[in-house]
């Protein structure tokens, strides 16, 4: 019997051990999440404390916490030239200083997000922890906004620099005295500054080093002093400077007859001389004329080609190697992979009847065969030799040096269907490759479906002249122009859709946005926007008024 209750006692305490084991593998449920910030008990130093001698912080907790990337997340101002370290016991972490701080001045840590809680990663309630090392605490803000000086756009996580060294050349080689960094709204508040005058910066520090790097980096200045305290709310425009020292920067081959040559900035005056042998070429740049494009007629002549790339004296030497042709031959069907396209404005969504048709390859044009064209008018075939007899259609040239564009004149009608068939072969480029019978459909808009857009200019005087922008919903340039201060801007024929207006003041009259330069002294070249969208809507019309007097947004 004794025996028997034993064993009974085993297998029951067995399947109450199994038991428990099956109930702890249930996930846990219900609950709200942790939201709380984990909050500083006790610190040593006591924060906003004065006379601090030595070179730890240690805070409590109320709860566990964990730290992310002190030297990543950490602000310290003034910097310090050695990153922090730390160390976390229970619910405190204590964060060592290496750096000997400096004489009577007020330190100010920006903990950011790099101490959160331990379950949530929720970031401590208050990131900011403040000690003087002299008897007092200073207390003036400097505060302003960065925008970039282009699209005028906020600029966030960029770093401001605060010198007491006024001397330009101090950004690029030393360490600041103070900074801050801007929020997602740009603004920024370096706050706890001495009562001293002080040079402001802002440089996009990529590499981390405290100090600018020209054409690299981000950037931005103030002219004159700026004194903590002022009420004045600093607005300031970033740029990027651009290397003003011309270079050749990088050639090379496409295809078999084509090739690139790439310049350090926009090229002005340069020319290409062949070394050695006459070269036939044709070449094209691209919009910002920083990318010139070449295409070589001979290539069979060709592997190698030198030039003297010219402008006053010899900037540099191109070598050019073209590609051979047997790696764009198709093994298979012996047909070169190299093809002749043929765009037009239309497909591409850039013809309206009262404009100019205009076809694009992408090599130079040879010659066009403009017989046997099939022309029709709302499923009228009209006599294509006639047409052109009479000159109701022309051709037109292209209108640069590259021959790869051509456009088709003709008394184009609203609400009206076109179709044109290019024969098979009528269009070779100077490869010798052509094409299939193109079909090309055209329907155009009744005049109802466009709306009028007027504008009243009233701006400033200026040295140089306003740049007028059209901008459509993606920002892309519908039309640009020359105006007056005082100029009224129509538009009679616009696609419905939604449009912003910009203007450049272009102070050097050349036709486009100049960046700044610091040693220079030169600001970006001022922009500004009109405060509204303007909606044009189809046979409708919008007329709309442009007033500028702070003529502070025109002269920089």
């Amino acid at each position: 019997m004794k025996r028997s209750i034993n064993r009974y006692t085993v297998l029951l305490i067995a399947s109450v051990l199994l038991a428990w084991s099956c109930a702890q593998q249930m996930p846990l449920t219900g609950g709200e999440k942790d939201t709380t910030p984990p909050k500083i008990e006790e610190s040593s130093p006591r924060n906003f404390s004065t006379n601090y001698k030595g070179n730890k912080i240690a805070l409590t907790f109320d709860e566990f916490i964990q730290v992310k990337s002190l030297t990543q997340n950490v602000i310290v101002s003034p910097p310090l030239e050695y990153p922090l370290e730390h160390i976390i016991k229970g619910k405190s972490v204590i964060i060592s200083i290496e750096d000997t701080l400096k004489p009577n001045t007020t330190y100010n840590f920006n903990f950011g997000e790099a101490i959160v809680d331990l379950n949530e990663s929720n970031p401590l309630d208050s990131n900011l922890f403040v000690f003087s090392t002299g008897p007092v605490l200073d207390s003036l803000t400097i505060s302003g906004q960065l925008k970039d000086g282009w699209t005028l756009e906020p600029v966030k996580d960029i770093s401001l620099y605060l010198y007491l060294n006024h001397n330009d050349s101090a950004v690029l080689k030393t360490r600041p005295d103070y900074i801050g960094k801007t929020d997602q709204s740009g603004n920024f508040t370096i706050p706890y500054l001495p009562n001293k005058p002080f040079k402001i910066y802002a440089v996009g520090d990529k590499d981390q080093d405290y100090e600018y790097d020209p054409f690299a980096e981000e950037f931005a200045y103030l002219e004159g002093i700026v004194n903590p305290g002022d009420s004045v709310n600093l607005e300031m425009k970033t740029f990027t400077e651009q290397d003003t020292a011309q270079r050749l920067l990088k050639t090379g081959g496409i295809h078999y007859g084509q090739a690139f040559l790439k310049f350090q900035k926009t090229a002005e005056n340069i020319t290409l001389k062949p070394i050695g042998k006459t070269v036939n070429y044709i070449s094209r740049w691209n919009d910002t004329k920083d990318s010139l494009t070449m295409w070589f007629p001979d290539y069979a002549d060709h592997d190698t080609i030198r030039f003297q790339v010219l402008t006053d004296t010899i900037l540099d030497t191109a070598e050019v190697v073209l590609k051979p042709k047997e790696k764009f031959i198709n093994k298979k069907t012996n047909e070169p992979s190299v093809k002749f396209r043929l765009k037009n404005s239309y497909d591409l969504g850039r013809f309206s009847y009262f404009d100019t048709l205009w076809f694009y390859s992408d090599h130079p044009i040879q010659s066009i065969d403009k017989k046997n064209w099939v022309f029709s008018v709302n499923d009228d075939t009209l006599s294509w030799d006639s047409l052109l007899k009479n000159d109701i259609i022309r051709f037109g040239q292209s209108p640069d040096d590259s021959l790869r564009s051509f456009s088709l004149l003709y008394d184009w009608k609203p609400a009206a269907s076109y179709s044109i068939t290019i024969p098979d072969s009528s269009i070779k480029d100077i490869f010798e490759l052509s094409h299939d019978t193109l079909e090309i459909q055209i329907k155009t808009k009744k005049f109802e479906d466009y709306g009028k857009l007027a504008l009243n200019l009233n701006l400033p005087d200026t040295k140089g002249q306003y740049l007028y922008l059209l901008l459509d919903d993606k920002q892309n340039v519908a039309k640009k122009m020359v105006v007056q201060p005082d100029e009224k801007i129509v538009f009679p024929l616009l696609e419905p859709g939604k449009y912003e207006f910009k203007i450049i003041v272009d102070e050097n009259k050349n036709g486009k946005w100049d960046t700044g330069n610091f040693f220079e002294k030169q600001q970006p070249e001022a922009v500004f926007y009109y405060p509204k969208t303007a909606d044009v809507r189809a046979n409708w019309e919008v007329e709309l008024d442009w007033t500028v007097e702070d003529q502070s947004l025109i002269s920089n």
